[in-house]
């Protein structure tokens, strides 16, 4: 940052990996993951796991199981679409209950998200705020679908639909997780996107 190269907090930008992928993406993920969790779908309970940390432990498992058969299943009907596979999917990449977290590359974590998305419609009736996850994920994969079709510089209707879609997944998160400094850096691409323009505020 100087004078000499021009470069100073103005030109400064967010990217979408650090701040979408590897930030708000992250934190819709864990949420719904401690969810799930949480309600017990995968009957953890029922099957002789007793203590808190035997059923984190299992749900993960199930959750690593349940993941890649859907990895398989989308790589197959959608052969063109590259897909990131999950590598491993342990209590450590969860964190815990407290400091809840979401350990995954980005592109693993799209993955996740794609699959919960999926997964959480099947419970909705047993995870607490499943309206809301839902309709941040879709919102997600607006917006995701959005910037990957877009070119360098939006149109007014893309402008709008990036308003949008932003305006109601942080809406939704803000209803069943904590929203962080990233998602206060995603309202700033928005500005940037519109020139002048205000983004909306959840």
């Amino acid at each position: 940052l100087s004078a000499d190269t021009g470069i100073n907090v103005a030109t400064l930008r967010v990217d979408t990996l650090h701040c979408l992928y590897l930030g708000v993406f992250q934190a819709h993920c864990s949420a719904v993951v401690w969810a799930l969790i949480d309600a017990d779908v995968w009957r953890t309970a029922s099957t002789g796991h007793t203590s808190a940390i035997e059923r984190l432990q299992e749900s993960c498992i199930r959750l690593q199981a349940d993941l890649h058969a859907w990895s398989l299943q989308e790589a197959r009907a959608r052969p063109a679409e590259p897909m990131t596979m999950v590598q491993e999917f342990t209590p450590k990449t969860l964190g815990d209950r407290n400091a809840q977290q979401c350990k995954l590359k980005g592109g693993e974590t799209k993955t996740l998200m794609s699959f919960l998305q999926s997964f959480l419609a099947a419970h909705e009736g047993s995870v607490p705020n499943a309206v809301h996850m839902l309709a941040a994920g879709a919102a997600f994969d607006r917006h995701i679908r959005l910037l990957k079709a877009a070119g360098h510089r939006l149109t007014k209707a893309e402008i709008h639909e990036f308003a949008e879609t932003q305006h109601t997944a942080l809406a939704n998160l803000a209803k069943y997780a904590k929203l962080s400094p990233k998602c206060h850096q995603w309202l700033h691409c928005g500005r940037i996107a519109m020139g002048n323009q205000s983004a909306p505020q959840p």
